[in-house]
């Protein structure tokens, strides 16, 4: 659903043309640039922020010139034709022959030093450096609302305001606290729905950085925001709950729930949006495209992938679980909420989520089907522990993957409650 403010200060004029006026103002859509005075979007920028999709090109100026101008080169480099260099990048084929073959192109002022390290560090690991930014549409199918309970569970802490020393790249912690919230996690949520679409991100943009994880951003409502900044990553960013104005070098997007942004150095933000009182969580998935080349340790690797095991073993399980509970009529997301308070526990999840039930059609008709859904429980499951409960109502398996929804073989021997939390070093 869209985001609608109000905007007053209504001038003279007729009732007509002040109701006129009213309906648009309360249409608009009103949001606070960092250390600016709120102002609405035009209508031009309302019509892009709200269907702008694909590949976003950055407008032309000294930043787009000095990155297209590496990128020219790295193709050249990796043998590819000027021609279609030309047609890559939407630049005529003399520019290209000339970015390849003049001297390195000098670093912008509008480019800090670590963002064009960060894309020379990108060609000497062989990877495309400076690649335009993507946003997906409705990639993820979940209801906003139960999105929101879901992800809510989270381990949520303040978040710290932080700043960036704009040469170096070094992040310092100020102590200051903000109304935002954050959590960390790896790549799963254990919301079947939500990793399904996490998983298709990681297969789409060939994400193998064994230290990529989630960070998560909590805004409870348009007061939280995120000030502009710059990365030295890459990150795709899974939008849930209201929608929120995000700037990508300054162009206005209107992330609406289910929509995922990928991006790379470009400077963003999260403006305010006073007069919103809708709650969205972000999950941003961060990961370097040349860790290769990074100082990862054998041990933190062997580490990470020690862990992503165990994740997959357990979001497996949650998949299993979920599955199961929706043959009792349980929404994902009310298995999930379930689950997650039974701490994984099916057999008390199951329960709860049928006394439940059993509470909500107590003067209906639909309380005869809950008696049959309880009655099919108890005879589907007599006897058998929170394990065997799954395999029966399962097919006989406990694993699923989390991924791709399919029965796999996995060990069963750990229950990882809640996922993993990690804060990546």
């Amino acid at each position: 659903m869209d985001v609608l403010e109000r905007y007053g200060g209504y001038g003279p004029g007729n009732a007509d043309s002040k109701s006129q006026q009213k309906l648009k103002d309360a249409n608009s859509i009103i949001f606070e640039e960092y250390r600016k005075d709120s102002r609405p979007l035009s209508e031009a920028e309302v019509v892009d922020a709200k269907h702008a999709s694909g590949v976003l090109l950055e407008p032309r100026g000294a930043r787009s010139d000095y990155q297209d101008a590496v990128r020219a080169r790295f193709f050249c480099a990796e043998g590819e034709k000027h021609g279609a260099i030309a047609r890559r990048l939407d630049r005529p084929e003399r520019w290209v022959l000339d970015a390849c073959s003049g001297a390195a192109p000098a670093v912008p002022r509008s480019v800090p030093p670590y963002v064009a390290d960060y894309g020379a560090r990108c060609v000497a690991a062989g990877v495309q450096p400076f690649r335009p930014a993507e946003l997906l549409r409705g990639l993820v199918q979940a209801p906003a609302l139960g999105a929101i309970r879901s992800l809510s569970t989270l381990n949520w802490q303040p978040a710290s305001a932080i700043k960036r020393d704009y040469n170096t790249g070094h992040i310092n912690d100020t102590g200051h606290r903000l109304l935002r919230e954050r959590a960390s996690l790896g790549l799963l949520t254990g919301i079947p729905s939500i990793d399904r679409a996490i998983q298709e991100v990681v297969n789409l943009f060939q994400i193998d950085d064994p230290g990529a994880y989630l960070l998560c951003n909590r805004y409870k409502d348009g007061r939280a925001f995120i000030a502009p900044h710059q990365h030295d990553f890459w990150s795709a960013t899974f939008s849930f709950g209201a929608s929120r104005v995000f700037l990508l070098d300054q162009r206005p997007l209107l992330l609406a729930n289910g929509d995922v942004l990928v991006f790379g150095s470009q400077r963003h933000s999260v403006p305010k949006m006073p007069q919103l009182k809708d709650e969205r969580i972000s999950l941003s998935l961060f990961w370097f495209p040349n860790w290769h080349e990074r100082e990862y340790t054998d041990e933190q690797i062997t580490r990470w992938r020690a862990q992503v095991m165990e994740e997959n073993a357990w979001a497996g399980r949650r998949v299993a679980a979920v599955a199961a509970l929706a043959e009792l009529g349980a929404s994902e997301f009310d298995a999930v909420e379930a689950l997650i308070a039974a701490n994984d526990d099916i057999d008390a999840a199951a329960a709860a989520l049928l006394t439940k039930l059993s509470k909500e059609t107590a003067h209906s008709d639909a309380g005869t089907q809950s008696k049959r859904d309880e009655a099919r429980w108890s005879k589907t499951t007599q006897g058998l522990g929170c394990s065997d409960a799954i395999i029966r109502l399962t097919g006989g398996e406990t694993n699923v993957s989390a991924a791709t929804g399919q029965l796999v073989e996995q060990p069963n021997d750990k229950v990882v409650a809640r996922g993993r939390w990690r804060k990546k070093e």
